[in-house]
């Protein structure tokens, strides 16, 4: 809608120029500027038309991701369940485990949030992109 206000108001600043042109020289450039115009108003109306057609033409892709991402948040929301069951159960802050140990298994947990918070982050932007609700993983935030 705004490029189509842009090209209105230009087509009218080439009529304005065109009604007070003084020379004929004048006058065929901005005759000719306006004819310019007006092809960029009808390229602009192909452009719009070829986008909603590739966009009918993607529904079916769109669709199919839409479901892989719907099962991809499903699978990453049990692997951040899991990532919180082993981290109660064995994790750096059981009163079993002496430091030097409990450093290491810091380090290894940390590592593994840390891949686990860029595929979510993926997936978010996933979610974004199919304009689907965006998916909290408290358990990701626990740990």
């Amino acid at each position: 809608m705004q490029m189509e206000l842009q090209c209105s108001d230009l087509q009218e600043r080439y009529c304005t120029r065109l009604l007070y042109a003084i020379t004929d020289a004048e006058k065929e450039t901005a005759a000719a500027e306006l004819a310019d115009t007006a092809k960029l108003t009808q390229e602009w109306a192909e452009v719009c038309e070829a986008a909603e057609a590739v966009d009918v033409q993607l529904e079916g892709v769109k669709r199919k991701f839409s479901q892989t991402t719907r099962q991809q948040v499903a699978d990453f929301m049990v692997l951040t369940q899991q990532l919180e069951e082993r981290m109660r159960s064995s994790g750096p802050g059981l009163p079993t485990v002496q430091l030097p140990e409990g450093v290491e298994r810091l380090k290894a947990f940390q590592e593994e949030v840390d891949a686990l918070s860029k595929q979510r982050e993926q997936l978010r932007l996933a979610e974004q992109l199919f304009d689907m609700d965006i998916t909290s993983y408290p358990a990701l935030s626990k740990v």
